[in-house]
């Protein structure tokens, strides 16, 4: 699984303090799992009730999960946080946090392209026709 390191801009706050550093992985199965049950609201339609998942949530509960943990040493604080915690990040840490976790989903479908090909599947065979 890939990390990496993120430096902040203002930091994540605890207490007086601001921790400058958060360490993002690669998303995994179970975090979209989590995200999108989180996600999920029931909400009145003309056609009744209907449960109704917000992309724009999807994407922060994710993200959020993705963040192992901010700071180093004893003072750090491990992730995930909750969403009341991850709204205190600034929006320039918030664009960082989510730039890194672009990267390491661009780094983790090459991986994966890269294996199959290894594995002598090109791009697009062996789906079911």
């Amino acid at each position: 699984m890939a990390r990496e390191t993120v430096q902040l801009i203002d930091g994540y706050p605890v207490g007086a303090e601001h921790l400058k550093s958060a360490v993002l992985q690669t998303i995994t199965t179970q975090m979209l799992i989590e995200a999108q049950a989180e996600s999920e609201r029931v909400v009145a339609t003309p056609d009744g009730y209907q449960l109704v998942e917000s992309p724009t949530l999807m994407a922060i509960h994710v993200l959020r999960r993705q963040v192992v943990k901010f700071g180093e040493g004893a003072e750090a604080v491990s992730g995930p946080i909750e969403m009341a915690d991850f709204i205190k990040l600034s929006p320039a840490d918030h664009d960082l946090l989510r730039e890194a976790a672009e990267r390491l989903d661009v780094a983790e479908t090459a991986r994966i392209a890269a294996e199959l090909k290894l594995w002598g599947r090109a791009e697009g065979e062996g789906a079911a026709s």
